[in-house]
């Protein structure tokens, strides 16, 4: 990405671009795996990807 906005931007907006971008893209980051583990950032693509189940909140004894 810094490579192509510097080729067609220039080195400034590039810079001004590109590094604050990297920063956010490693503090996130570092907040999945503080929060999911060392391998959090799988889980959380594992996670986007499984359909979400409906609970049913009923007890199995509960005579209908």
């Amino acid at each position: 990405m810094f490579s192509i906005l510097y080729i067609l931007v220039g080195v400034f907006p590039a810079v001004l671009i590109g590094v604050p971008a990297f920063f956010g893209y490693l503090y996130r980051l570092n907040t999945i795996q503080k929060k999911y583990g060392p391998e959090g950032w799988g889980k959380k693509q594992t996670a986007r990807k499984l359909p979400q189940f409906i609970s049913c909140k009923r007890r199995i004894h509960q005579i209908s």
